[in-house]
């Protein structure tokens, strides 16, 4: 233990923060400041080791080239300016870096300094990476995954030990999956910004889907990197052949460099050890062009023979370029094994897959907002799948989601504040229940309160696992405890559930989805995948979004519909949404006609 140590990370203050922090320094008042913080432009970026898109803040340089506004700001706050954008880009906290462990040949706390996090035991040196290597600190990444407590849970829960290591990935049923949009809850390419390109990137071997895992991210976006591999992947787009030192290690990935190791291949080729490729591909990821100033000479001596100097631009063009988003390659074949592992499970174990996602989902926690958004989507994936849930059940619901029959039983991890110490005492201290007594009376009776007291067995009871009968069952609880029966309850600082409340808001309420009485479980299914383009289809759907647009002819509107089929995105032209105005109501119960084009679905008309 005295070799090892974690190591720290340090947040980089972004564009907003250092209008707010600036603001405050400068006593600019706080509505001022948030309104030119929220001035600056925010921009999906899929980060390495992220398994979902982050918003990032644009620059403020970049954000004033494109706002207006904000240059106005600028020209009566030119001081804020001025020193926000010294700021942007500078340390504003530091933290412990979740995967990265020091390893050193000296006991680290005679080699660098050290700290210890508050209440943890956890040693740590207060070196981030580039430091650490600075003093012959070699650190390796330990990164631990939610997908893979989801795949173990997978294998139990199936009985099929799919083996990443061993088990050839070669299932034609599984590639078509991945190059699909139907990638919901597969291990990095769930997200939007891989749905909408997986279709054109189509993927078949291990080795495909890891240059799609590299490709697809910030910096190969920005730089349209992508689109060309794309284009190129559909038969649009011919390889830009160079130079043979460029071509024969980018073939394999359509005459796009993107993994390190390539980056450096092509530096040997040029006639330098790897090591030294090693740092130029360092120089060019860390944007150090005095270094990169030196590189461009050597390489260009040493291939001032075998190139021509129209030749040697382009390839240096692309190590500079590439460098900026290369990803190390065996972290891109690591992560597409996790990938094809996750869609093996969905593949031919949809119900098993959804059952573990979801579990896990609810016991990583995290943030509220992104945490609903992942189980509405990986709940709206079910439904599209055909897949049915069945309620809450004390005497019959695990902690976890489980398999029961043809449906998909709710864990009670699900239940909003009840916690896994609590079922733990229920299920010590009440199973087997007895037959001839209420369940609530049997628990009130045998838990010990402070590990299962009133805060837990309100929400237990409210979620209908203790029995349909809610109002009866919170009446006999209230008459045990001789309290008054109210005809609200809160729950949780954000969270008061009304006793009359019908069954899918109370569900909604502690599940943060209605999984057994949403009313789009009673939709029929019309198997919109296998409808023909431009064939005019009618469909009930409870829209859950409506969002407006003026366009010249009029206002249009982009909604979100929720149908047997799942959830679809609609768009309804201004024509057509002026027509049906007073239907198109976040909330309402409609049979709408729509129509399917190459461009998307498209709203054609909606009665009660």
């Amino acid at each position: 233990i005295d070799h090892c140590a974690a190591v720290s990370t340090f947040t980089m203050r972004k564009a907003k923060s250092a209008i707010r922090d600036v603001c405050r320094l400068l006593e600019i008042d706080l509505e001022t400041a948030d309104k030119i913080a929220k001035l600056i432009p925010t921009v999906y970026y899929l980060d390495d080791d992220s398994e979902e898109d982050k918003l990032v803040d644009l620059s403020i340089e970049e954000a004033l080239e494109h706002v207006e506004e904000l240059r106005d700001y600028r020209n009566i706050y030119p001081e804020l300016f001025e020193m926000a954008q010294k700021l942007e880009g500078l340390e504003s906290s530091s933290s412990i870096h979740a995967a990265g462990t020091l390893i050193t040949n000296a006991p680290v706390m005679e080699s660098m300094p050290m700290i210890r996090q508050d209440k943890k035991e956890l040693q740590a040196t207060a070196l981030e990476l580039r430091a650490c290597e600075s003093v012959k600190g070699i650190k390796y990444d330990f990164l631990g995954l939610n997908t893979l407590d989801v795949i173990i849970y997978c294998q139990e829960l199936s009985g099929d030990k799919f083996d990443m290591e061993f088990d050839k990935c070669n299932d034609e049923n599984v590639w078509n999956l991945i190059s699909s949009n139907k990638t919901t809850g597969l291990f990095q390419i769930g997200t939007d910004t891989y749905k909408k390109r997986m279709p054109r990137l189509a993927p078949k071997t291990i080795s495909e889907l890891a240059a799609c895992l590299a490709l697809v991210r910030g910096p190969c976006i920005s730089s349209g990197s992508d689109e060309v591999y794309m284009q190129i992947q559909e038969g649009e787009r011919e390889i830009e052949l160079i130079h043979p030192y460029y071509d024969s290690v980018t073939k394999d990935t359509n005459g796009v460099m993107i993994f390190q190791e390539q980056l450096m291949s092509v530096c040997v080729n040029m006639g330098v050890s790897i090591e030294r490729g090693f740092q130029i591909m360092k120089f060019s990821s860390k944007k150090k062009f005095d270094k990169l100033k030196e590189a461009e000479n050597e390489l260009r001596e040493l291939t001032k023979n075998s190139m021509t100097e129209e030749q040697f631009k382009k390839v240096f063009t692309m190590i500079v370029d590439s460098g900026k988003y290369a990803f190390n390659s065996s972290h891109a074949v690591a992560y597409a094994m996790v990938g094809y592992t996750t869609a093996y499970y969905k593949c031919y174990y949809p119900k098993e897959f959804i059952a573990s996602t979801l579990s896990y989902i609810y016991l990583n926690g995290g943030d509220v907002k992104k945490r609903r958004k992942k189980i509405e989507e990986v709940f709206n994936d079910a439904r599209e799948l055909g897949i049915k849930f069945l309620p809450p059940d004390i005497t019959k619901s695990s902690w976890k989601f489980t398999i029961e029959g043809d449906a998909i039983r709710i864990g009670l991890c699900a239940i909003t504040s009840f916690s896994e110490a609590a079922y733990n005492e229920i299920i010590e201290k009440c199973v087997p229940f007895e037959s001839d007594r209420s369940l609530i009376s049997q628990i009130h009776e045998k838990v010990q309160k402070t590990k299962c007291g009133k805060r837990a067995l309100i929400p237990l009871l409210f979620s209908g696992a203790l029995g349909e009968n809610v109002s009866e069952i919170y009446n006999e609880f209230c008459t045990i405890r001789k309290e008054e029966v109210l005809k609200e309850i809160k729950v949780h600082n954000s969270l008061t559930i009304k006793v009359e409340a019908t069954s899918y808001e109370t569900e909604e309420a502690l599940l943060e989805v209605a999984y057994t009485n949403h009313p789009a479980n009673n939709f029929n299914k019309i198997g919109l995948d296998t409808v023909k383009l431009f064939k005019e289809v009618q469909m009930d759907a409870l829209i859950t979004r409506v969002k407006t647009h003026k366009a010249k002819n009029g206002t249009m509107a982009f909604m979100s519909f929720d149908t047997g089929d799942g959830l679809i995105e609609v768009t309804a032209f201004a024509d057509t949404y002026k027509a049906n105005k007073k239907l198109l109501k976040k909330g309402k119960i409609i049979k709408t006609t729509i129509k399917k084009t190459n461009k998307g679905i498209i709203f054609m008309g909606a009665e009660e």
